[in-house]
């Protein structure tokens, strides 16, 4: 019941939305932590190489590469966790208050148009 609902045409958004997120996601993922330079390398290349062992799993038929692909991100995503959270926040970074701008009296807009 489930395998035929999921081979219909209602179903195709699901399968792009899973390929866009799952998949493209976790690449651009990847390629921009390694860009950042914040995190160890190789936990950047685990959580790249997911994207890149689901596809080759997809096309050689076999869940191995997928398996392995899935553990490779999730230790890529632990050094992740690792790098991120021996950052140092400065102290006055964590006692910011960010306020909206306040919106200017119309006494000064209309100074500063010359009306």
């Amino acid at each position: 019941m489930i395998d035929s609902s999921l081979g219909g045409a209602s179903a195709v958004w699901v399968n792009v939305t899973f390929l866009i997120g799952n998949v493209v996601g976790t690449f651009l993922l990847g390629l921009a932590l390694l860009r950042s330079r914040s995190v160890y390398a190789w936990a950047c290349w685990g959580v790249f190489g997911w994207s890149v062992l689901h596809i080759v799993g997809i096309l050689l038929g076999t869940e191995w590469f997928e398996v392995v692909g899935a553990l490779a991100q999730a230790v890529g995503f632990a050094g992740v966790a690792v790098c991120l959270l021996r950052q140092a926040v400065p102290a006055e970074a964590s006692a910011v208050v960010v306020r909206p701008p306040r919106k200017a009296a119309r006494s000064e807009m209309t100074m500063t148009t010359g009306s």
